[in-house]
């Protein structure tokens, strides 16, 4: 397995701007502080029924006014780094 460079940590965060628009927001990451890790998403899933109706503006559980909203439930991540050095690379 290959680790990125923990130097500049670059991370590209999916969101519902609004009904039918979606967009993406590039972000430079700091180190783990005390109790936190870092990782890196393999793979990532989301609910096409779900997710469909949060891009049309018709989900009876997210209301217009709680955009922006991310979408998805589950990541598979392996561990880049944590701030006791435990579990990275799992």
């Amino acid at each position: 397995m290959t680790t990125p460079s923990l130097e500049t940590i670059r991370a590209t965060e999916w969101m519902f701007e609004g009904p039918g628009k979606l967009g993406r927001i590039h972000a430079t990451l700091p180190k783990p502080a005390s109790g936190e890790i870092l990782v890196q998403t393999k793979l990532g899933a989301i609910s096409p029924g779900t997710e469909r109706t949060l891009l049309h503006g018709e989900a009876p559980s997210v209301p217009s006014t709680s955009y922006p909203h991310q979408p998805g439930y589950l990541n598979v991540v392996t561990i880049l780094d944590a701030s006791d050095r435990t579990l990275v690379g799992d």
